[in-house]
């Protein structure tokens, strides 16, 4: 006698296999997910600040690169950067001017830097006089990771 096709009992065995493989592979997937969505915030965020710093040494002009609106420093999800045209640290008509935006589920958990909210990168590529640089907290999740940036511009993790 020939069979065509799975009895019920085939079908629901190979159903709760495969839904017990499934359970059993999911925590390490989030957690591989969340680290993926930590990296890209900080290895963008360290991208867009040494980019800023390039981008001062080439056109010759302070780059400001803003965080929060000049009280709040904590879970922040974007930033601003913007190419000084006239060196009077404010945005004016036809001076580029860009925000970022964090990945969805990452956050700027603590911004520390002197000054309280930014980093002007000078035409040398230094932080302005005044500014002695600072760290940021990236958090994904309640995982968080360190960057510091150095008072000569120079950005990097401990």
């Amino acid at each position: 006698m020939s069979r065509n096709g799975f009895t019920l009992v085939e079908v629901t065995t190979a159903l709760v296999i495969a839904g017990i493989v499934l359970a059993a592979a999911l925590p390490p997937f989030l957690s591989y997910s969340r680290s993926l969505s930590q990296q890209q915030a900080r290895e963008s965020l360290v991208q867009d600040l040494r980019l800023a710093r390039q981008r001062a040494v080439t056109a010759h002009r302070p780059v400001i690169v803003a965080f929060g609106d000049g009280g709040t420093r904590t879970g922040l999800t974007s930033y601003s950067i913007h190419t000084d045209g006239n060196g009077d640290r404010l945005k004016q008509p036809g001076e580029a001017w860009a925000s970022q935006f964090l990945p969805p589920g990452t956050r700027l958990a603590r911004v520390e830097l002197q000054p309280a909210d930014s980093l002007i990168f000078d035409s040398s590529g230094a932080l302005a006089p005044g500014s002695a640089g600072g760290r940021i907290t990236v958090d994904a999740n309640g995982h968080p990771d360190t960057l510091f940036i150095s008072a000569t511009g120079i950005v990097y993790r401990p």
